[in-house]
Order: C-alpha cells, then structure tokens, then sequence
C-alpha cells in the first residue's frame, strides 16, 4: 500500500492560514468582521482543506487503536502557561466579582494546573491516567466548554463575518480534540487512531493555522486575555498535529514488520 504523509497537508493548513491572514489584513473590516466579496468562498475553502484530510486519515484502517506514549510533554506544558496567563489578565480586567468571566478564568487555571499535571505524568513515562477518576479529566476540559458560548456571545458570530466564525469554530475544534485526547487517557483503546488523527488535523487547521492568523492579524479591540487564549488554542493544534503524525507513523510502523 501507498505510504501516506501529513506533512503535505500540514503544509497547506500553514498556506492556506497565510492566505487567511492575507484575506484579513486586505479585505476585512476588522472592526465589525464583515469582509469583501463571497463569505461562502471563504467557507469552500475551510471545508475543502477540511476534505483534503481524508487520504491520510483513511488509510489507517478503522479499527485500529491508537498506542499510548510519546505525548508531546512540552507542548502541554506551553498550554498551561498560555491558559494561566489568559485566566491572570482576564481576573485583572474583571475582578473577582461573580460572573461569567471570573467563572471562566478559574475554570482556565484548573486546566492549565490539569496540563501540567499531565505532562509531568507523561514525562515520568506513564502510560496510564494521572488520576483514576475520569473527573478530574472532565473538569479540565470545562473551560473548553464555556469559552464555545462565550465567543458565540461576545463577538457576535454570523455567516456573513467569517473570521469570528471561524474564531468560534477554533474553540470548536479544540473541543472536540480535548474530548477525544481525554478519552484515549481514561479508557486507553477506546478511541481509533483514525479518528484521533483527524481530531487532531481539525485542530491543528483551524486553531494553529486560523488562528495564528487571527493573531497576526488582531481583531479591533482584541484584549490581552484572548491574545493568550488564541495562544492557547494555537498550542492545542499542535498538539494535535503531534498526534496525528503519530497515528499515521504506528500503522506505517506495523505495516512495515
């Protein structure tokens, strides 16, 4: 059978978040999100680059299990300091006073502690779960959860403003490869390397390559809480470039023996 590669893709994720910056700082009136031209051209090409995984992702056969090990330690470690930053400017600006932000920054502090609780663990060479409760794992990804609905509301997210779309579809991305990350850690062999691998692609497209973009290319009025949590984010699709590389090299691995 024909090797695979995610380079390649990798590759015009990164072309296509360079196009996406371009397309920002040229035809979009970063004040209100509207842009120039067709939204639904833009949407044609997140979705075909969206397809364009199919190749690597269907090559690994169905049911194969993903193998624990190797995690990219650093990466996570990068996160947490990215969401712990975010979780400071965001109590700074707001307060301790209840609402949905201060909610959220202590929501973002317990996932950074989780990260790098993680990472330690996975440094350590454990294979298994840091904690036996599936919990902790769920209160972790909490902050993932509520920051979906937050950038719904606060940025005013609508077909015709592409960018804060996608800006939503970022945290979308994120959470769902949260969920199948945290999955494979507390019920190892549940989750199939493929759909670990375009779990991790999907992230790596819209919250590294997009959202790096968004970065480059700042929204007005962007504060120093979503800079970080764009930061975060973009951490997060690395990760899940990692994994993806690393689902596509083990079946390669096995077919070779």
């Amino acid at each position: 059978m024909k090797k695979v590669s995610v380079w390649p893709l990798a590759v015009l994720y990164m072309l296509l978040g360079i196009a996406y910056a371009a397309d920002r700082l040229l035809f979009t009136d970063l004040s209100t999100g509207f842009s120039q031209g067709s939204c639904w051209l833009r949407y044609a090409a997140a979705a075909a680059a969206l397809l364009a995984m199919a190749p690597a992702v269907c090559a690994i056969p169905r049911k194969k299990q993903y193998a624990q090990g190797g995690s990219p330690w650093a990466l996570m470690v990068l996160a947490a300091v990215c969401l712990a930053g975010a979780s400071a400017a965001q109590l700074y600006r707001h307060g301790f006073a209840l609402s949905i932000h201060t909610v959220h920054a202590l929501l973002q502090l317990g996932t950074a502690v989780y990260l790098i609780r993680l990472a330690v663990w996975r440094k350590g060479g454990h294979a298994e779960a840091p904690a036996h409760s599936a919990l902790w794992g769920i209160g972790a990804c909490a902050s993932l959860y509520l920051l979906v609905p937050m950038r719904f509301m606060l940025h005013q997210s609508s077909i015709v403003r592409v960018g804060n779309t996608l800006h939503l579809l970022s945290a979308l991305a994120a959470l769902l490869f949260a969920t199948v990350c945290l999955r494979q850690v507390y019920l190892p062999g549940s989750v199939s390397a493929r759909k670990l691998c375009a779990a991790g692609l999907a992230a790596f497209l819209l919250c590294s390559c997009q959202g790096a973009a968004s970065l480059l290319v700042p929204a007005a009025g962007q504060t120093a809480e979503e800079l970080l949590q764009g930061l975060a984010l973009a951490v997060i699709g690395l990760l899940g470039l990692c994994m993806a590389l690393r689902s596509v090299r083990q079946d390669q691995a096995q077919r070779q023996q």
